[in-house]
């Protein structure tokens, strides 16, 4: 059931953020989106069940703040998905310990698909 599932999108472009909380949230999902990486600080609060995190943010590298997440305990079961425009975006996912990644630019259904997976 997707209502009540809340999932965090990260990007520092605003027309991203603002075209995937209205395809999530026309798909019955709580979107909170945040152009750089303050809302990671705020997990214990936002509690999202699954993260959509850009990998070029003004104030660091997403596969930086994944690696984090997932040596963290408190943070590590939290699925987060990768998102990039970079050719190695699988190689990126993989080395970060991302449980996913969404090529820029991206299919609308690829990205339903994709959040299935994980909530």
């Amino acid at each position: 059931m997707k209502m009540g599932k809340r999932i965090l999108v990260i990007d520092d472009n605003k027309d991203i953020l603002d075209l995937m909380r209205y395809v999530l949230e026309g798909e019955g999902y709580s979107v909170i989106t945040g152009r750089d990486s303050k809302p990671l600080r705020e997990l214990h609060i936002l509690c999202p069940d699954l993260i959509l995190l850009d990998n070029r943010l003004a104030d660091g590298s997403g596969g930086h703040f994944c690696q984090q997440l997932k040596a963290d305990p408190s943070t590590r079961h939290l699925p987060v998905v990768l998102v990039s425009a970079n050719t190695d975006l699988p190689g990126m996912a993989t080395s970060c310990g991302a449980d996913g990644y969404l090529s820029k630019p991206f299919n609308i259904r690829d990205l339903w698909e994709l959040v299935g997976r994980f909530v």
